[in-house]
This record gives C-alpha cells, structure tokens and sequence, in this order.
C-alpha cells in the first residue's frame, strides 16, 4: 500500500472485510471507477444543475444522507454531491444505489472519506468499492 493513500486502521479492516465478503459471495468487486462512465462533481450556486443522465446515482460527498437515484430526492445542497453515470453495461443504478445504502456499501464510502471534515473527492470517489452480481441477475433481483 502506498503510505500516501493511508486513511487509518478502519480502513484497512475494512479493506479486509471487503475482499472477504467479495470472495465468500463469489461476487464481482468494482471501484465505482469501473462501475461508471463518469462521475461528476456538484457545484456552488442555485444555477447548478446535474445534467439528465440516464442510470445514474447520487452520492453525498459530506455527512451520511442516502444515495439517491432522482436530482428531486437530494436531502442536501447539490454541491454536496457527486453524480456518478452507473455503465448500462456493467450494472443498473438502482442496484448500486442498493448496495451503497446498505451497512458493507456504507463502510465502504466512509472508509475513503478523509480530511477534517470527513470528505468524497472525485478520485477517492472513484475508489469507491461495489460488490455486483452479473448484470442479468441484478435484474432479477430487482424484480
């Protein structure tokens, strides 16, 4: 590991039940790098908006409000957010969304959270671990 990218012994426990939890499923893991086309950020000031893309999340980069896959259920100020546009190919939103809001996708965002203020950037956002099944099962169990 490279000493830059230490954020503390939590992390690297969670590291740890991360990989194990990926192998005992049989699950694929992804960063959320993988996982999307492209992740972006929000801005400061009323005229923001997130441009309208198809199979997307958003994910609060401060505090601990749910992911959330609609600009109308943002609990927080836009520019605490980072819009991350899930690939069709390798996994529907809904599901990620799921699997972020669940207690192992929670320790997963808060182990890459850093500084004072516990924080996202776009690429420790981008390290962001998932844990998937193949995309024609997500759809089954989302139905």
């Amino acid at each position: 590991m490279n000493p830059l990218e230490f954020n503390g012994i939590d992390a690297l426990r969670f590291e740890e039940e991360f990989a194990s939890s990926a192998k005992v499923s049989g699950l694929t893991a992804l960063s959320l790098e993988e996982a999307s086309k492209r992740i972006n950020l929000g801005r400061y000031g009323e005229s923001f908006n997130f441009s309208n893309e198809e199979n997307s999340i958003y994910v609060p980069i401060i505090g601990k409000s749910e992911i959330v896959e609609s600009i109308e259920d943002l609990k927080i100020k836009k520019q605490n957010y980072a819009q991350v546009v899930i690939d069709e190919a390798k996994s529907q939103a809904t599901f990620v969304a799921k699997f972020l809001n669940l207690e192992l996708g929670k320790k997963s965002l808060e182990s890459k959270k850093s500084g004072m203020i516990p924080k996202l950037n776009k690429q420790t956002l981008k390290d962001v671990k998932i844990i998937i099944p193949d995309i024609s099962l997500q759809g089954k169990l989302l139905h």
